[in-house]
């Protein structure tokens, strides 16, 4: 025979683990693209562009990438907190690379640009992290 209450051990159990992964179920899928410019060995612009998802993206999370992050803080300011392993991880995905020099008589001028194209990434918020997932297409 039930209780009055129902089948309070299941319901619990169920609130529990709702609670537990309630933060992995605000994920999300991002549109990211970055770039930066370097004229004569001084960083003259970066660019770090971030929108969500307007459709699925169709792939599967390559090795995550983990940084600590705050309630407060947005991905954007996150991402910039650690732009130097992010660089890294989004070399290992591939860049675009352009390089400019000019010489003029004894002068040498030169610019390099390198930028990271769109792609889609999966970004879990948890509890004092965010764990950001390139999605690789499936062919």
């Amino acid at each position: 025979m039930r209780s009055f209450y129902g089948d309070c051990a299941f319901s619990f159990s169920i609130k529990i683990i709702m609670l537990f992964y309630s933060s992995a179920l605000f994920a999300g899928e991002y549109l990211i693209s970055y770039r930066y410019t370097i004229h004569n060995t001084i960083l003259t612009n970066e660019e770090l562009f971030i929108s969500k998802t307007m459709t699925k993206c169709l792939g599967s999370p390559s090795h995550p990438l983990i940084f600590p992050s705050k309630k407060t803080d947005s991905i954007k300011k996150t991402i910039l907190l650690n732009k130097e392993r992010f660089v890294e991880y989004l070399e290992d995905i591939g860049v675009e690379i352009q390089a400019h020099s000019l010489s003029t008589n004894t002068q040498t001028q030169s610019s390099i640009s390198i930028t990271c194209k769109t792609q889609c990434f999966e970004i879990t918020p948890f509890d004092g992290y965010i764990k950001i997932s390139h999605l690789q297409s499936r062919f």
